[in-house]
């Protein structure tokens, strides 16, 4: 008995996400995203070319403001991530979180909480989110969950760990 049990523990913990999860968002600019969940961690159908760096933010948050000029930058040259970013506090309309983005010359997909709300309770549920801002998920190009961050993250750290994860997979590919 207690053998079956454990074999059911370790098969159940082989999956990051007990369920699965389908969403089609739409950002700032009207774009549709649609944004999957797998066994693993995290797909957007839209963008094959590399890793997601999701990120949760507000509009009224200072350190989350602080994150944008990084955020572009990673965006900007790409090193094989999406930005993707949702904004999570409530009572910001669609129209300010359009006139943020322009403001703020961002230039990764935005979506605001109200298309998100599944995403955002997803995330609670699954990865233990809080709501803490800004936190963000690196996930690898083939939807795997890296890391998390809570807080302000340098740009460096970021790329590392998803270069870092990249080297991982081209290891354990060539060691079977």
């Amino acid at each position: 008995m207690f053998k079956k049990f454990i074999l059911v523990l370790m098969i159940l913990s082989t999956s990051l996400f007990a369920q699965n999860l389908n969403l089609e968002l739409k950002s700032t600019i009207n774009k549709r995203y649609h944004l999957h969940t797998t066994d693993e961690g995290i797909k957007i159908d839209e963008w094959k070319r590399g890793g997601i760096l999701l990120v949760f933010f507000g509009t009224h948050c200072p350190p989350c403001k602080a994150e944008i000029p990084k955020l572009k930058e990673i965006q900007r040259h790409r090193n094989g991530l999406l930005v993707f970013a949702i904004q999570v506090e409530q009572g910001v309309s669609d129209e300010e979180v359009t006139r943020f983005v322009k403001m703020h010359h961002i230039n990764y997909p935005v979506v605001n909480y109200t298309y998100a709300m599944s995403l955002i309770l997803f995330m609670r549920d699954n990865l233990d989110w809080g709501g803490e801002i800004p936190t963000m998920y690196l996930f690898a190009k083939d939807g795997s969950y890296i890391k998390t961050y809570v807080g302000i993250t340098s740009k460096r750290r970021i790329l590392e760990d998803f270069k870092h994860s990249k080297k991982e997979v081209l290891i354990s590919i060539s060691q079977i």
